[in-house]
């Protein structure tokens, strides 16, 4: 294994650090493994190089399913579609951030 020195303009640097913090790995990580990516991605298509993942587009994915999973609750709650479990009287979306049913005043 070679090493090489390598000198950084402090803001490369401090962005290096802090992506590399997010992906889990050091900064001398990041470096080898944008360093092979290019190294890959020189010798042409016979090899693909394989991206860094981003937590981002995890974030991006988990904000959209929570939101599709918020307007779902919404669909079923206007169509009466959660109900009591002591009365079985449809709950309204009062009944849920309050807790309790409004009908018969039931602990959800």
């Amino acid at each position: 294994m070679k090493n090489i020195n390598l000198e950084l303009a402090d803001a490369i640097y401090d962005n290096l650090f802090d992506e590399s913090g997010e992906r889990g790995l050091t900064p001398e990580e990041l470096v080898r493994w944008i360093l092979g990516d290019y190294a890959r991605y020189r010798q042409g298509p016979t090899m693909r190089a394989l991206p860094i993942p981003s937590i981002s587009p995890i974030v991006s994915e988990t904000e959209k399913l929570m939101k599709l999973s918020g307007m779902f609750m919404k669909s079923m709650i206007s169509q009466g579609g959660i109900k009591c479990s002591n009365c079985t009287m449809p709950l309204s979306a009062e009944d849920i951030e309050e807790g309790k049913c409004s009908k018969c005043g039931a602990e959800i």
